[in-house]
C-alpha cells in the first residue's frame, strides 16, 4: 500500500480543521480525550503506507468552535470538521471529511494492536452539532494520529519554499478542496501549514504561504 499524490491533499482557509470533543484518541497508555490531550503528551502515530505504529509527543494542540458532521463505523463514532483530511486506504490518501460526510468516500484506515484494516462507514451525518474541536500537530515526520481507531492526519508543520522568487494567490475555491493558483497559471491546493495558521499552496512550481 502506497502514498499517491493525494496524500498531501487537506482542504485549508482561514478555518483549523478539527477532531471534535469527546474523540478519543490513541496513545501508549490507551485512549484519552482530546480535549484533554496537552503539548508534551505522548500520543501514538501510523504510517499510511505499512499501517505501523510509533509514539510520539504533541508539539501543538489548537482549540476552536466548528460546525462537525459525524461518521459512524463498527460501533463508534467520529465527529469532524468537513475538511479534516481522513485517510482513504482504497484511493491510498488524505482526503477532506467532507468527501466521507457527502458519502462520496466509504471506507477508513483502522489501526488495531494486531496491525491495520480496512473498515466500512456504515452511517454518515454531514452535519451534527457546533461543538468545541481540537487541532493537534505531533512531531513525528508521519504526520498523523489515531482517533476513534481510524487514522487521520495532524495539523502539518509549515514547510515552504520558494524557489524562484514567485508567488500564489488564492483562487476560487470548491465547496470541499480550496484551490490557489500557482504563478505559473497552474492549479494548486492549499493545505494546512502549522500551528502558525500559515497555509501552502503545493503541488506549483514555486510555493509561497499565505495567511
Amino acid at each position: 500500500m502506497g502514498l499517491g499524490v493525494a496524500s498531501s491533499i487537506a482542504a485549508c482557509g482561514p478555518f483549523p480543521f478539527c477532531v471534535a470533543r469527546g474523540s478519543r484518541v490513541r496513545t501508549p497508555t490507551g485512549p484519552r480525550l482530546i480535549e484533554e490531550l496537552e503539548v508534551g503528551d505522548e500520543i501514538v502515530v501510523a504510517d499510511p503506507a505499512t499501517g505501523l505504529t510509533a509514539v510520539s509527543r504533541l508539539e501543538a494542540v489548537l482549540k476552536s468552535t466548528r460546525e462537525c458532521g459525524t461518521l459512524r463505523f463498527s460501533g463508534r463514532a467520529l465527529s469532524v470538521t468537513s475538511d479534516h483530511p481522513l485517510y482513504d486506504p482504497q484511493a491510498h490518501g488524505f482526503f477532506p471529511a467532507g468527501d466521507w460526510l457527502l458519502g462520496l468516500r466509504t471506507h477508513l484506515f483502522e489501526i488495531t494492536d494486531s496491525g491495520a484494516t480496512v473498515v466500512r462507514v456504515e452511517n454518515f451525518e454531514a452535519f451534527t452539532r457546533i461543538d468545541d474541536v481540537f487541532d493537534l500537530t505531533v512531531a513525528h515526520e508521519w504526520h498523523t494520529f489515531v482517533a476513534e481507531g481510524v487514522l487521520v492526519h495532524n495539523k502539518q508543520p509549515a514547510n515552504c519554499s520558494i524557489p524562484d522568487g514567485g508567488f500564489t494567490t488564492l483562487g476560487t475555491p470548491d465547496e470541499l478542496r480550496p484551490g490557489c493558483t500557482c504563478m505559473d497559471g497552474g492549479v494548486g491546493r492549499w493545505t494546512c501549514g502549522g500551528s502558525g495558521g500559515l497555509a501552502l499552496c503545493q503541488f506549483c512550481a514555486a510555493q509561497d504561504g499565505g495567511p
